[in-house]
């Protein structure tokens, strides 16, 4: 095979497409939030103007307060929010209408400010011009506060309640003679 088969070869098998998140993807019977039911009418769409791939960014579903979907729960569990919802003989699109949604106060779900105060002290000597003593003294916690540094996300009664907590105070004292 010449040089000039392999380009042809190669050229044969290019493809051109796009990459697109689905919540870009919104048609009249939708939700408009793009959905699993929009991806054959792109598809045709993306056919007759000559393209043959359409690559999805992750449609994965994703952990509670989490926002990158590359951070998802699973490989194979698509996010319910992008099926298609339609009515069972799929003759309509769903009509939308009001919905009560229930919301949390903003800050619901933070972490309580964290109130540690740290001390670190350090000190370098100089011994004979070729030798040092470092001596360093570190106290974490100083305050002795419980500062929250876990949440409980699970649902049930713990929901929302402190999971793993800072107690005591760490005192580090140390020394390291170099020569």
């Amino acid at each position: 095979m010449s040089a000039g088969d392999r380009g042809s070869s190669a050229r044969s098998r290019r493809r051109a497409g796009v990459v697109i998140p689905l919540f870009s993807l919104r048609s009249a019977r939708g939700w408009g939030i793009g959905e699993i039911g929009d991806i054959a009418a792109a598809a045709r769409w993306l056919e007759s103007a000559g393209l043959s791939l359409l690559q999805l960014l992750p449609i994965n579903e994703l952990p509670l307060h989490e926002t990158s979907p590359y951070s998802s729960l699973s490989a194979m569990a698509i996010d319910p929010q992008y099926l298609t919802l339609a009515d069972p003989s799929r003759t309509s699109p769903l009509v939308q209408g009001n919905m009560q949604i229930v919301a949390e106060k903003a800050g619901t779900y933070y972490l309580p400010a964290i109130n540690l105060i740290n001390i670190r002290v350090q000190k370098e000597f100089v011994i004979k011009n070729t030798q040092r003593l470092h001596v360093m003294f570190n106290m974490f916690n100083f305050a002795d506060t419980k500062t929250v540094t876990a949440v409980n996300w699970l649902t049930g009664p713990a929901f929302n309640q402190p999971a793993d907590t800072l107690d005591g105070t760490v005192v580090r004292f140390s020394l390291r003679y170099i020569f």
